[in-house]
């Protein structure tokens, strides 16, 4: 069963070999209808990206009144909460400007 794999694969080995200048012309000529069909589509295909480009701004500006809505309930709510947090927040900040300030002196050797 090796033996036959290895067979195999020198045989397609040796047809590729003996046949590369066909490959080559092959690919080339596959490369060039490719490249045509490209060029002849690209119309089509920037019509198509600007249609999609359009329908995600239609989408977003049909969402704005929601975007809207949810920015404003996101800043409400970090407000709230920083305002529930002052009474902690106020001698945090205050700790941590006096701790920098000594330890500014400190480095400067004041």
């Amino acid at each position: 069963m090796l033996d036959l794999g290895l067979k195999l694969i020198q045989a397609l080995a040796e047809g590729l070999s003996n046949n590369v200048g066909v490959i080559v012309s092959g690919a080339v000529g596959v490369i060039g209808t490719l490249s045509k069909a490209l060029v002849e589509l690209l119309p089509a295909i920037i019509d198509a990206g600007f249609k999609i480009l359009m329908g995600l701004i239609r989408g977003l500006i049909d969402a704005l009144p929601d975007i809207a809505k949810t920015a404003v309930n996101i800043v409400a709510t970090l407000a709230w909460g920083i305002g529930d947090s002052l009474p902690e927040l106020i001698p945090a900040v205050v700790q941590t400007v006096v701790f920098y300030k000594l330890s500014r002196r400190l480095a400067l050797g004041a």
